[in-house]
């Protein structure tokens, strides 16, 4: 198995999905809550951005300051995305939740962790199917066919 650090648009498009529900509390991890929409967008965007970097320091040795440009970034896409969100089939938004779960799945406590939990709550949320088609990396929603 191999794994990559995901595109801040990625951890935009995940943070974005989970704070646009009526009660964005819901679907995030008490420890990543904040109370305003904006501001919990942008940090569920940089968490996820981290544990994705954890996960790349657990297989590879990967040094995590590697990965603060896509990190910082992350929170960026994630305020763009909360005010315009790509239309995407429920498919694709399950697609990158299992596409991120895939690359930040290294570390031996990733079960227990905020990502985890709210990777779960996205793909609930999103109408999980099994093996539903679509796609894992971030791609540009006006270039899909």
């Amino acid at each position: 198995m191999s794994a990559f650090m995901c595109a801040p648009e990625h951890f935009g498009l995940l943070a974005a999905f989970a704070c646009r529900d009526p009660d964005p509390h819901r679907m995030i991890p008490e420890p990543w809550r904040r109370p305003a929409r904006q501001a919990a967008a942008v940090h569920v965007a940089e968490e996820l951005a981290r544990e994705n970097a954890r996960s790349l320091t657990a297989r590879y040795g990967d040094a995590p300051e590697e990965h603060a440009g896509t990190i910082a970034e992350a929170g960026t896409w994630a305020a763009r995305y909360l005010t315009r969100f790509p239309d995407l089939s429920p498919a694709h938004v399950i697609g990158h939740a299992t596409c991120y779960a895939y690359q930040a799945c290294e570390s031996r406590d990733w079960d227990q962790t905020p990502a985890h939990e709210l990777i779960e709550r996205i793909k609930d949320a999103a109408g999980a199917v099994p093996r539903a088609p679509g796609c894992w990396e971030w791609t540009d929603p006006s270039r899909q066919h």
